[in-house]
């Protein structure tokens, strides 16, 4: 058969599919020297919303490529989170879509008398099969991890009980303000993103971190608010960044970085030190001038060199130096904040010279 009779074939077999207006498109593999092999798939394209029960895995020996040719739904993280499928594509993600646009799925599947079940079905192409390969991800995620779970669940052992001696513990057990170990995932040997310390908004009440995170720097996104800024300047001048890690200095929150005190900074010291000596990072990036400061004065930053870049009437000053470490120096950068009201030309120039 060539393309076309497949094609026709194929649309001929599947008129429930060919009802929902999907693209369908039959392909011929080339080999080495592009002529054609006689081998074919077929590629099926739709919108989000579409009855996926209706794909068929292979027709008459030919594979079926199912192809979603989004854009998701804003029940769904942002295309740009880096994420692990099984937590990209959660089951609850998929449930709180149907609940938010039952009546539009059944429209657009032209099946008025669907049920909430089916509507789940339909998307997912079998909801239980999507949950029971979803933890079978996690769990082979989790066992990918576990050595690094259970430091940081020794981490967060030991910044409960650093924490209770802190000047911040009462001002931060009475607003909810608590504490947080890591944002991401252990991703040892990579990048670290570190700030001054975690940040509190007003009116939010938080918890102790509890649970091990999988995400990568990049895998964030959504929750990045301004430093979304930066995904763009990682992508060209330090891509390892993206699949790094993000943490904090000081691991207790707080509405301003004025509210840790010299001596919570000296009660942090060790933990940070203890979470870098196991994550073993290839470089520190960090955008606060509070932190660049206090490791300056407390000898922790060394051979440190400054570049002036200018920034219209003002200058920049991004820096290179190294951080000591229980013996070791790890390459630092910092680059000013992302809020920071420096143009375009004179960041790409810092963002050159921290990390050509």
């Amino acid at each position: 058969m060539n393309k076309k009779e497949i094609y026709q074939k194929f649309v001929g077999a599947h008129p429930q599919l060919i009802k929902l207006k999907p693209e369908v498109m039959v392909s011929e593999f080339l080999d080495n020297d592009e002529k054609p092999t006689g081998v074919f798939d077929i590629t099926v394209k739709h919108e989000f919303v579409f009855d996926n029960r209706l794909i068929p895995d292979s027709f008459e020996g030919i594979k079926v490529v199912n192809w979603d040719r989004g854009p998701n739904p804003p029940e769904f993280p942002n295309s740009n989170a880096a994420l692990p499928l099984w937590m990209y594509y959660s089951a609850k993600n998929y449930e709180k879509f149907v609940d938010n646009n039952f009546e539009m799925i059944r429209k657009n599947l032209l099946n008025p008398n669907m049920s909430r079940t089916e509507a789940l079905d339909a998307l997912t192409g079998g909801f239980e099969k999507l949950i029971m390969n979803n933890l079978k991800e996690e769990k082979e995620m989790k066992t990918e991890h576990k050595e690094s779970i259970a430091f940081f669940n020794e981490s967060l052992n030991d910044t409960k009980k650093v924490f209770e001696k802190s000047d911040i513990y009462e001002d931060s057990v009475k607003n909810n303000w608590w504490y947080s170990v890591s944002a991401t995932g252990i991703f040892i040997g990579k990048p670290l993103i570190v700030g001054f310390n975690w940040g509190a908004a007003q009116g939010v009440l938080y918890e102790p971190q509890k649970e091990y995170r999988f995400e990568t720097f990049e895998g964030l996104y959504d929750e990045l608010g301004s430093f979304k800024r930066t995904i763009k300047y990682f992508h060209v001048y330090c891509p390892l960044a993206l699949s790094g890690m993000q943490t904090n200095f000081c691991f207790f929150r707080s509405p301003k970085e004025s509210d840790i005190s010299s001596r919570d900074l000296e009660l942090s010291l060790p933990l940070f030190l203890k979470y870098v000596e196991y994550i073993k990072p290839s470089m520190l990036i960090t955008f606060s001038g509070s932190l660049i400061k206090y490791l300056i004065k407390n000898e922790l930053l060394v051979d440190h060199k400054v570049k002036q870049i200018s920034n219209g009437k003002s200058t920049i000053s991004p820096l290179k130096g190294k951080f000591v470490a229980n013996n070791q120096k790890i390459d630092l950068v910092y680059l000013h904040h992302p809020n920071s009201p420096v143009k375009a030309e004179a960041r790409n120039e810092a963002w050159e010279y921290c990390f050509r």
